[in-house]
């Protein structure tokens, strides 16, 4: 895990490292905020977990590379992971976990040029997620492979959208996918998948 974070902090670091010259090279960097709602659950895990709806906001930069229809976007994400439980039999619980992580991530924007407002984009990029509030839980009784969370997650996201110029602004949405690479719990299997559904913008 040690390794993982350190190489989740030295891609970060690169992309601040290049920043100076990108904006040297073409003036162009924009700063911006988000935010909207996530589906999240967690993979690999028995009994099988149901959905939960949650929120997730944030801020960002875009740092578009010279003569490259590519942009270099860290972002500072506030998510909320998690799931409901239910076991049966003896083993009989109805759990709700509710997780907020603190996110940084670091993607690689790949932008389709429409020669108009509307820019279609794919992205794609790890993450790191600090565990902020240790797993608010509502249970009866949590056994088998519901273990306290664990402090950090690793993963990666990928996800489109879609930039929207208008009058010096952009507009944005975008739908994404960050899938745990890393165990979600300590002492247990079972990794983080959260869908999530953003608008923002950007200056």
């Amino acid at each position: 895990m040690k390794k993982v974070t350190a190489i989740t902090l030295f891609l970060f670091a690169f992309s601040v490292f290049i920043y100076p010259d990108v904006a040297m090279a073409q003036n162009s960097v924009k700063f911006g905020f988000k935010g909207g709602v996530t589906v999240s659950n967690y993979l690999d895990i028995d009994p099988d977990p149901d959905s939960r709806i949650g929120t997730v906001f944030g801020g960002f930069a875009e740092i578009n590379l010279e003569s490259l229809p590519i942009a270099i976007q860290p972002e500072v994400i506030w998510i909320q992971r998690g799931a409901e439980v239910e076991g049966q039999g003896q083993a009989a619980f109805d759990s709700k976990v509710n997780v907020n992580y603190l996110d940084i991530d670091v993607l690689a924007k790949y932008k389709f040029d429409t020669n108009s407002p509307l820019k279609p984009n794919i992205f794609v990029g790890p993450y790191l997620g600090i565990d902020l509030n240790q797993a608010t839980r509502e249970a009866v009784e949590v056994v088998g492979s519901f273990q306290p969370e664990a402090k950090t997650d690793f993963g990666g996201v990928v996800g489109l959208g879609t930039d929207i110029e208008v009058l010096g602004a952009t507009f944005i949405i975008d739908a994404r996918w960050n899938v745990g690479l890393s165990d979600a719990f300590d002492n247990a299997s079972g990794k983080n998948s959260v869908f999530s559904f953003m608008g923002g913008i950007a200056f």
